[in-house]
């Protein structure tokens, strides 16, 4: 973690959260639902994203740490080689 942005892991493949270092309530849930303000269904395109092009930017409207209101977000997706684990970083804009 440094500032308002940190690393978290994702099981594509069962489309959990393995690991995130602000909210530790999430491991093992699962978010394939989860949609932003807007509607967006990020958590399903990272997924998707890590699944077909094993690497690539998301974009969504998420709270910074200690916030309520929601502000852009772009996370990073890589997912490790052979595995369906993903690991993602963002950063607020």
């Amino acid at each position: 973690m440094w500032k308002d942005t940190y690393v978290f892991a994702l099981d594509i493949d069962k489309h959990t959260v393995l690991a995130h270092p602000f909210k530790p309530g999430l491991k093992g849930k699962v978010l394939i639902g989860i949609k932003d303000v807007k509607g967006k269904m990020f958590f399903a395109e990272m997924c998707k994203m890590a699944k077909t092009n094993k690497e690539g930017w998301v974009e969504y409207m998420w709270p910074r740490p200690g916030e309520k209101k929601p502000s852009p977000k772009k996370t990073y997706i890589y997912r490790i080689p052979s595995t369906s684990v993903a690991m993602a970083a963002g950063i607020y804009y």
